[in-house]
């Protein structure tokens, strides 16, 4: 598995509002292209599938789902 943006990708990672944290493991092979069609919307801070599955949770809630390609377990809390 490649690690993507160790440096600053630490987790969790909270969304730009601080109300919603990631904790994730694995590999999303085709997060550049999802990350793509996010970045009109939010403001990356790692060049991480981390904050990009946070994000693509963010906007199409559990349908991001269907978006991934790889291998992946996540926990997204709602600190609201």
């Amino acid at each position: 598995m490649k690690i993507v943006d160790r440096e600053q990708a630490i987790q969790p990672i909270f969304n730009q509002s601080g109300d919603k944290l990631i904790v994730f493991n694995g590999e999303i092979f085709n997060f550049p292209e999802i990350k793509d069609k996010l970045q009109s919307k939010y403001q990356f801070k790692t060049e991480s599938d981390t904050e990009t599955v946070l994000h693509a949770f963010e906007e199409y809630k559990e349908e991001c789902l269907h978006l991934f390609e790889g291998q992946f377990a996540f926990v997204i809390i709602d600190i609201k």
